[in-house]
């Protein structure tokens, strides 16, 4: 099982590096589209979506996201400060109270129409901002530093941070359940674990990346962004539990078999999903200063 899983992790990202240095910026809008729709196909599975609107439904966030694409409303979005933070302010309240309280109820989600765009309110964002990654790169290829958005970068890698040490702090320490009828194997000392060390984490990329990220370096910005690592953390993790959600209510243990070792795509951006779509209201913030 270890050694599938190796494999297919490398595998993966022998993929993502032959796509950044054999394509274009669109080959990356390509890889971002076909990432998301896979995810989104698996969704529509563990919610039992109808399959001819499963069909529709796939065909319409790929338009979607096109659009998206074509025209760069995520560079819309991100100059006019009133769209980010109304943006920023909805998927905010949807990953820290409606999921939470869908959590708590343990309430089984069943109609269709909800389903569906539940699952636009979580993965449109989701796709546009995966492709805003290296949405400067070259049309020559060969990816640089200088093309990576940093912002970006960062949230990507507080979840790998917060999912690795929430693992194994709540496997050394772990005591008290944090959602025992829904993911058994979370712990509170885990998440606790995991705030802190994605505090430390954050403190040290601003610090290496404070150029790239705003131009200088600045105490009180360098406080607000440590700060705002702790409600990243914990939607990273909401994200997780959500999506543990869902496949309890279908009965299924991975979203997918798409990825031996691992489950499905969903099962591997669970968390992603939710913390890629604080990057609005988490820009705003950063320019803010």
């Amino acid at each position: 099982m270890l050694f599938q899983r190796v494999v297919t992790a490398v595998c993966l990202v022998l993929l993502i590096l032959a796509v950044l240095i054999l394509s274009d910026k669109n080959g990356w809008l390509v890889f971002s589209s076909i990432l998301t729709l896979l995810a989104m196909w698996e969704y529509t599975r563990i919610v039992k979506m109808p399959k001819n609107w499963s069909i529709v439904y796939l065909l319409l966030s790929l338009g979607i996201l096109i659009s998206v694409f074509y025209y760069d409303v995520t560079t819309l979005i991100r100059e006019i400060p009133y769209l980010s933070l109304i943006l920023g302010l909805l998927l905010l309240c949807y990953w820290l109270i409606v999921v939470p309280l869908i959590l708590k109820n343990k309430i089984k989600l069943e109609n269709v129409a909800l389903n569906s765009v539940l699952g636009w309110i979580m993965f449109i964002p989701f796709g546009s901002y995966i492709a805003e990654l290296f949405i400067d790169k070259t049309d020559a290829g060969i990816m640089s530093l200088t093309e990576v958005n940093f912002a970006i970068l960062y949230l990507i890698l507080l979840v790998w941070v917060a999912d690795i040490s929430a693992y194994f702090v709540g496997k050394q320490f772990g005591k008290n359940k944090l959602a025992p009828q829904i993911s058994p194997g979370k712990s509170i000392e885990g998440v606790l674990g995991a705030i802190i060390i994605v505090m430390i984490y954050s403190a040290l990329y601003f610090s290496l990346f404070h150029v790239q990220l705003v131009g200088y370096f600045s105490w009180p910005l360098f406080l607000v962004w440590v700060l705002c690592s702790i409600p990243l953390t914990c939607v990273s993790v909401i994200g997780d539990l959500f999506e543990s959600w869902l496949k309890r209510c279908a009965g299924v243990k991975d979203s997918g078999k798409l990825l031996p070792g691992h489950g499905g795509v969903y099962d591997r951006v669970d968390s992603l999903v939710a913390v890629l779509g604080m990057y609005p209201i988490f820009h705003l913030i950063l320019t803010s200063f």
